[in-house]
């Protein structure tokens, strides 16, 4: 099977969206039960990831660029990325973070 970078970014672009909207269904639906995000402040499971849409969305706008896959195994696909996105809320969106 052959894997592209752009394959695996739209899924991720999905999660994103699902942030921006805060569809707590739609992330939950989108990310792996394994799932593990990796945020300069530390790791996140799946329960956290979705966990922190209870209170509606989280993200204002985002861009995700120089997306790189790599095939682990049959089943594993790591994707990497950069990621540029604003916060959402009242008086919690500013500078691109």
């Amino acid at each position: 099977m052959s894997y592209t970078a752009e394959q695996f970014l739209a899924f991720e672009s999905a999660v994103w969206s699902a942030l921006a909207t805060g569809d707590v269904a739609a992330d939950a639906y989108l990310l792996a039960d394994d799932f593990l995000g990796v945020y300069p402040s530390g790791f996140a499971g799946k329960d956290q990831h979705v966990g922190q849409l209870r209170s509606g969305p989280t993200v204002a706008s985002h861009e995700l660029f120089d997306a790189r896959i790599q095939v682990l195994s049959e089943d594993v696909v790591l994707l990497a990325y950069r990621a540029t996105w604003t916060r959402h809320g009242k008086g919690r969106e500013g500078d691109p973070e």
